[in-house]
């Protein structure tokens, strides 16, 4: 089987030289921060779509920012410049999921910071810092793609990849920037797949980002680890949901 591990890592550093080339040459990146952000509504205006949350906790050493950890690594990895994900980005996108996640990035850069709640409201923003409008043709064509690639996360959801691989797939393809690439790697993998269990116990977590390895390290193989405010399981050290286990990044 492929090492999974490595060739997502992978895709994600190429991420860090893909997005500083489409910012010098159309300026075209949106960082995205969180879950639940209609996606094929930012590629219908042909933007590079890219995620942009702090992953690790090597950035602590080179700051501070009193948050839990998934915000503190990602506003430190924006006052220290050390993220061309995050330099590559016009503007920031971000989930309802917490209040504290748009007061931090407020309070950090002069960038457009936006939190997602419907396309209307979004559609003026973007056409004012991107200067493009919405495309109908470019929409339907990425839908189909973006639901495609739905489909291969749900076949790769129902194998026998372990918890750590399956969310390394779903998320770290994220940091592919051309769908067509996407839908040609995740093929190629589920071609080789075999059906795991169907009574996988589900865990849940509002920001899995930076603890996915922890949690792998702590709990059986065979689990599927969901993105969600309900029923919290586990969240990272800080977090301002209560959660019966904090796990630190």
């Amino acid at each position: 089987m492929t090492d999974i591990g490595q060739i997502m890592a992978e895709y994600r550093r190429r991420a860090y030289v893909d997005t500083l080339m489409k910012m010098k040459t159309e300026d075209n990146v949106i960082g995205i921060f969180g879950e639940g952000i209609d996606e094929t509504f930012l590629y219908a205006y042909g933007l590079v779509v890219i995620p942009i949350v702090g992953m690790d906790s090597y950035i602590f050493e080179y700051g501070e920012y009193d948050s839990c950890d998934t915000i503190r690594s990602t506003i430190i990895y924006m006052k220290t410049g050390k993220c061309p994900l995050l330099f590559s980005s016009k503007m920031y996108l971000l989930s309802d999921v917490c209040t504290n996640i748009y007061n931090a990035f407020c309070e950090n850069t002069d960038k457009v910071v936006e939190v997602y709640s419907n396309n209307q409201k979004l559609s003026s923003v973007i056409e004012r810092v991107y200067k493009r409008k919405f495309d109908n043709n470019l929409y339907n064509v990425q839908k189909q793609r973006l639901q495609y690639i739905e489909n291969l996360y749900e076949k790769i959801e129902n194998s026998n990849l372990s918890m750590k691989e399956k969310f390394m797939l779903n998320f770290f393809s994220k940091y592919i920037i051309s769908l067509d690439e996407i839908i040609t790697f995740l093929d190629d993998i589920s071609k080789n797949l075999s059906l795991g269990n169907k009574n996988k116990k589900s865990i849940y977590t509002p920001c899995p980002y930076g603890i996915y390895e922890n949690i792998s390290n702590q709990f059986e193989k065979d689990i599927l680890l969901k993105q969600g405010i309900k029923n919290i399981d586990i969240a990272c050290k800080g977090c301002m949901y209560d959660a019966p286990l904090y796990i630190n990044y």
